[in-house]
């Protein structure tokens, strides 16, 4: 007979509370609890302890208020500070404030697990939901095995999501791989972070289970009207692409993309936006020049954005 033993730590970086009760209402109906729940406050203006005190004697909950707000500045100091929280889980989940978890999500991971002992990296797949829980987007799932180059092209490719909630992994695994990669905003760190994980190694689908990733006017991920953030967006996107080139050339893996393809992927969030055509023909010579793509590529990449007169992108093109 299998010892039940808990030998995973569920951790949310708290801040928001317009969703919150609901991630903990889809962890409180978990099938099987073999988890304690760390709960990282990351000094929120929000009264969220009233939320938390509603689930204090339905799970096992760490809870801690940290006295200055880190997710503000440095999102992965604040992921980390809240991995600090646990304890000697051997499995760590980092989930999310706004995120929903299907019932069976512990109770797969186990027997997931079980069956294959030698796995240090999981992914669940999931779909999309709007700010009401409704789905917006069902999502392209994993294969039961995906590379990490993998996730990357099919991403640059803009045929695959993947987010920070739908992955577990192995503590010792994060502490030997150097934790999270960082980049401004936290944006591209989990995708440069799986990748760097699994190295060479796949990473494996949890059949089954389902994580309800919410897309919100709340997470940073709706902010397309700020320019500052824009820009800082893509720069991130850029500096993550430059990480993954010499990940690559290190671990003598090949690329399958190619430079239109990884200028369109980091335009999206620019063609999305509502900016004006000036900025946009601004952003897309940033990226360009930063990336280091030539003429050519950039040209197209003014083009992708739907620009009309291509006299506006020759005027400002550097």
């Amino acid at each position: 007979m299998t010892m039940q033993i808990n030998n995973l730590a569920i951790i949310i970086p708290a801040y928001k509370p317009d969703f919150l009760n609901q991630a903990l209402e889809s962890i409180v109906h978990q099938t099987c609890k073999r988890f304690t729940l760390y709960i990282g406050n990351d000094a929120s203006p929000f009264n969220l302890e009233p939320i938390v005190n509603l689930y204090v004697d339905r799970l096992n909950i760490v809870y801690k208020t940290f006295s200055a707000n880190m997710g503000g500045k440095d999102l992965v100091g604040q992921w980390n500070r809240c991995i600090e929280m646990t304890q000697d889980e051997e499995w760590l989940w980092l989930f999310s404030d706004d995120d929903i978890m299907s019932e069976n999500c512990v109770e797969s991971f186990y027997s997931t697990i079980e069956r294959d002992q030698s796995v240090a990296l999981l992914h669940i797949n999931i779909d999309i939901i709007n700010e009401v829980g409704d789905v917006s987007h069902q999502c392209k799932p994993f294969s039961e095995n995906m590379h990490g180059v993998n996730i990357f092209s099919e991403k640059i490719k803009l045929k695959l999501s993947s987010t920070i909630v739908e992955y577990i992994f192995k503590r010792s695994l994060f502490e030997s791989r150097n934790g999270f990669e960082r980049f401004d905003l936290a944006w591209g760190s989990d995708d440069a972070t799986w990748i760097k994980f699994a190295g060479l190694d796949p990473i494996k689908t949890i059949p089954f289970a389902k994580v309800y990733w919410r897309l919100s006017t709340k997470n940073i991920s709706a902010s397309v009207t700020d320019s500052s953030i824009v820009t800082r967006k893509v720069l991130a996107n850029v500096e993550y692409l430059h990480w993954a080139k010499m990940f690559f050339k290190q671990n003598r893996i090949q690329d399958p993309t190619n430079s239109f393809e990884k200028l369109k992927w980091i335009l999206q969030t620019v063609k999305q936006s509502p900016l004006r055509l000036i900025e946009k023909i601004r952003l897309n010579n940033i990226v360009s020049e930063n990336a280091q793509f030539g003429f050519l590529t950039s040209l197209l990449g003014a083009m992708y954005l739907g620009l009309s007169e291509l006299k506006f992108f020759f005027k400002n093109y550097k």
